[in-house]
């Protein structure tokens, strides 16, 4: 227990780390909500905002970012990402993985995606320049709007140039729009050379995460709970090294685990499992990425070795350059 003593809050927060399973459009602060809303409605106030962001299950919080996301203007990414990478410098997290929903934009006139990630872009240089942080992007295909929507959102990745995008997603309502849906869409992506970053084992059985990997070819899955019922899944995961990116407080916020201690991020750790720390949608959940380590901590009792090797998990699975990969991995050894 002696080696717990030295893991102070300050520690973990000057930690370099690398995150890889966090949503741009959940990042909004109440701060930024309520800029937003006001300017649909003036008369819309901090109750109101804290109201919105008090839901205590999974629809709940769905409700609340869509809401929200539908009144995004174009400006709103310059400053959402400006933010994003603010606190990330805050808590040293030198790289993100973060996804974006273009989709968004394919159902609004007044949002043109290349404007949007013009944006973006603008944010990250500043940051970048001024923080020196950095982040690249998932484009998050909506399930829930079908095959044409996961398909155009593949293209729309495709296309990019900017050099932002490194892969593809697939969020929303993994029950009643499950994978083997999204073949053929994922098996372009993975032509293209595109990273296949799926929500599986969230909202669905563990049959979900089994199709995610066997069938769209993941490299990486979000949230991953319920893997410990599936031996022989279990075991071609380590094989392929297949991540998992683990989301606590998101999971305990959105009433899929009822105490945080039910989480089985500790068991995974056991079984050898690679698996990453995440804050999924930080603004909504009102929590950072040094936050999730403390649970760790505190909760689970993980040692500082432990904790470091769940950071380089996070720079091994990332699509980060490699020499980028070699600074962090100095960082780490040397801290």
């Amino acid at each position: 227990m002696a080696q717990h003593k030295i893991i102070t809050s300050q520690w973990i927060q000057n930690l370099p780390k690398v995150e890889l399973h966090v949503h741009l459009e959940g990042s909004i602060t109440k701060e930024k909500a309520l800029q937003i809303w006001q300017r649909q409605d003036k008369q819309v106030t901090t109750s109101f905002i804290d109201k919105l962001y008090s839901f205590n299950d999974f629809n709940g919080f769905l409700q609340a970012l869509i809401q929200t996301m539908r009144l995004l203007q174009v400006e709103d990414f310059y400053d959402i990402t400006c933010q994003f990478l603010a606190q990330a410098a805050e808590h040293n997290i030198v790289y993100s993985e973060v996804f974006f929903t273009p989709f968004l934009c394919s159902i609004r006139d007044d949002l043109p995606l290349a404007a949007v990630l013009e944006a973006i872009e603008q944010g990250v240089k500043k940051m970048k320049q001024e923080k020196n942080v950095d982040m690249r992007l998932i484009f998050d295909a909506p399930r829930n709007c079908g095959i044409e929507a996961v398909t155009e959102t593949v293209r729309q990745a495709a296309n990019t140039t900017s050099g932002l995008v490194i892969g593809v997603g697939l969020g929303g309502d993994e029950a009643n729009f499950p994978a083997k849906d999204f073949i053929q869409p994922f098996a372009y992506a993975k032509s293209l050379g595109l990273a296949r970053i799926i929500h599986a084992g969230e909202t669905a059985p563990v049959e979900s995460i089994a199709d995610a990997v066997y069938l769209l070819h993941a490299n990486r899955i979000g949230h991953a709970l319920g893997l410990s019922q599936h031996d022989e899944l279990q075991d071609y995961i380590k094989q392929n090294e297949i991540t998992l990116d683990l989301c606590l407080t998101s999971n305990k916020r959105t009433n899929l685990i009822e105490n945080i201690t039910d989480h089985p991020v500790k068991e995974y750790s056991q079984q050898g499992l690679p698996i990453t720390i995440n804050t999924d949608d930080p603004g909504f959940f009102q929590t950072n990425l040094s936050n999730e380590l403390s649970i760790l901590v505190n909760q689970f009792h993980y040692t500082p070795n432990q904790v470091k090797a769940l950071i380089a998990n996070a720079v091994n699975a990332s699509y980060m350059p490699i020499e980028e990969k070699r600074n962090v991995f100095a960082k780490l050894a040397k801290y």
